[in-house]
């Protein structure tokens, strides 16, 4: 059910269906499978003794590192054009890194499922974000998509809660 309100809050925000837009949803459950791994691995093996630091570090380099080579293969490889693009860069890697340094403190405490329902919450922080920086408005359809994402949220907890009372009650 979780699962299904994210989704869903996910095709709201977006506001239409469309080929473009269809793309864009498997790409988005895509990159969800993706990030999927990250806190299972953080989770399920030896990973999640490491400093959350240094994970992220390992991350960072080898993410860069295939990063320049998929972008030098297909010919869009480019050094930052001036100083503007480089501090974009760098700040984009700080908050990037640092969502991740977050992530993986949240596994080791929370677990991985509440860790990845808490991530739904990005689609919200951006349409938040673009319309408090970029002055976009925020269309009802948005709300509703909010909404939506919450819920899986609130599912995810609640599933979570209920199998505690279960194990504790056995």
């Amino acid at each position: 059910m979780a699962i299904v309100c994210s989704l869903a809050g996910l095709i709201l925000i977006n506001g239409t269906i469309s080929s473009g837009t269809v793309v864009g949803i498997v790409a988005a459950i895509l990159t969800g499978v993706f990030y999927a791994v990250y806190p299972v691995l953080i989770q399920t093996t030896s990973l999640g003794e490491v400093e959350s630091l240094t994970v992220v570090l390992y991350m960072a380099f080898f993410g860069a590192v295939s990063a320049a080579i998929f972008s030098w293969m297909n010919g869009t490889f480019m050094l930052p054009l001036n100083t503007t693009v480089l501090l974009c860069d760098i700040i984009t890697a700080v908050v990037n890194s640092s969502g991740y340094l977050l992530t993986c403190y949240a596994v080791k405490i929370i677990g991985a499922t509440n860790a990845g329902f808490g991530s739904m919450l990005e689609p919200i922080t951006s349409c938040v974000i673009a319309a408090l920086v970029l002055g976009e408005t925020m269309k009802i359809n948005v709300l509703y998509g909010a909404i939506f994402i919450v819920l899986s949220i609130v599912f995810s907890s609640l599933g979570d809660l209920l199998s505690e009372r279960r194990k504790a009650a056995k």
